[in-house]
C-alpha cells in the first residue's frame, strides 16, 4: 500500500478518538451542550477500546496492509488500557455514571456482561461513596443553570449516538418502597431523554418521589 492509502487508514481510526475527545470538552458541533459530562469518560473509554480492537481485527493481515499500522493500534490500545486502569482510583468516575439519570449502575450490568468483577467493583465504588459521603447529606439549594439548553440528541460522531446508547436495554424493575434514595434512583425504570444539562434536571427533579 502506498503512503496515502496509509494516512487514510490512520485518520479513520483517529476520527472517533478526536470526536471523543471533543465531546469531554464541550467543543463538538452540538451547540445545545452545556458541558462536557464527566459520567462520560467511561463510556468513552470502552468505545475508543473496542473501536481499536475492532481495527487490530480490520487491519492484522501484514500482506495487505502496512504492519506499522497494527503496530500503532496496539500501542494506542495500550495507553488507553493504562489509563482505564487507573479509573479505579477515581471513585467519581464510577458514581458520575451511576448517578447519570440516563446510565445508572445498568450501564455497567449492561456494557460489562462479560466481566462480573468489574461490575462488582464499579457498583461497590459507587454504592460506598454514595453510603460514605452523601447519604445524609441536606441538600439546601441548587441555583438554576443560565439560559439551559433544550435537549437535542447526543452525538459523537457523524451524527451516531455513543455506543453505549445505542445498545441500552430496558431499565431495572420499579421501586418496591423498601430502598434507601440511592436504590429508588438505580430501580426507577424511566426512560430519560438526552440530558444537555445535568444540574438543570436535578434542579427540576428536586421535589420529585424520585
Amino acid at each position: 500500500m502506498d503512503d496515502w492509502e496509509d494516512l487514510k487508514i490512520i485518520r479513520s481510526i483517529l476520527q472517533l478518538l478526536k470526536a471523543w475527545s471533543l465531546r469531554l470538552q464541550s467543543k463538538n458541533t452540538n451547540k445545545n451542550r452545556a458541558n462536557g459530562f464527566i459520567a462520560e469518560v467511561i463510556p468513552a473509554m470502552d468505545e475508543l477500546l473496542a473501536h481499536l480492537e475492532e481495527a487490530k481485527i480490520q487491519y492484522s493481515d501484514p500482506e495487505v496492509y502496512n504492519p506499522h499500522i497494527i503496530t500503532s493500534i496496539q500501542l494506542a490500545w495500550s495507553l488507553l488500557d493504562k489509563y482505564y486502569s487507573l479509573t479505579d482510583l477515581q471513585p467519581a468516575l464510577y458514581t458520575a455514571v451511576a448517578l447519570h439519570p440516563d446510565m445508572k449502575l445498568k450501564y455497567f450490568e449492561d456494557e460489562w456482561k462479560s466481566r462480573p468483577e468489574w461490575i462488582e467493583t464499579a457498583t461497590s465504588i459507587a454504592t460506598n461513596l454514595w453510603q460514605r459521603d452523601y447519604r445524609n447529606h441536606s441538600i439546601d439549594s441548587i441555583e438554576p443553570s443560565v439560559n439551559p439548553p433544550t435537549s437535542t440528541p447526543s452525538t459523537v460522531l457523524d451524527g451516531t449516538l455513543p455506543r453505549w446508547k445505542q445498545k441500552k436495554q430496558a431499565r431495572l424493575s420499579m421501586d418496591d418502597g423498601r430502598h434507601d434514595q440511592f436504590q429508588r434512583f438505580q430501580s426507577n425504570s424511566d426512560e430519560e431523554e438526552d440530558i444537555p444539562d445535568l444540574i438543570q434536571f436535578w434542579r427540576e427533579h428536586l421535589d420529585t418521589p424520585r
